[in-house]
C-alpha cells in the first residue's frame, strides 16, 4: 500500500511505523559507530605490535571485550536492517 495513503487513512499506525523506523535507523548508526570504532582500534593495537611486548600468553581484557563485541555489533544491526525490511515490506 502506499503510504501516503496509508497516512491519510490511519495517521497514528503510519506515523507509529515511521517513528519505530527512525528508531532502528538511529540504533544502526549507532551499532555501525561503535563496530567501527572497535574495528580500527583492535587494528592499530596489533599493527602497533599488540600485547607481545608484555610477554602475557592471553590477551587483555579488553582486547577480548572489544573482540567479542564486533560479531554482536554484527548481529544487532543484521537484526535491525531486517526489521526495517519487515515492517517496509
Amino acid at each position: 500500500m502506499n503510504p501516503f495513503l496509508r497516512a491519510i487513512r490511519e495517521p497514528v499506525g503510519a506515523f507509529a511505523d515511521f517513528a519505530v523506523l527512525c528508531a532502528f535507523l538511529s540504533m544502526l548508526i549507532i551499532v555501525v559507530w561503535a563496530l567501527t570504532g572497535n574495528v580500527v582500534t583492535l587494528y592499530e593495537g596489533y599493527r602497533q605490535g599488540g600485547w607481545a611486548g608484555n610477554w602475557d600468553v592471553n590477551p587483555p581484557f579488553e582486547w577480548v571485550a572489544r573482540l567479542a563485541l564486533v560479531p554482536a555489533a554484527v548481529a544487532i544491526a543484521s537484526w535491525l536492517v531486517s526489521a526495517m525490511f519487515a515492517m517496509l515490506g
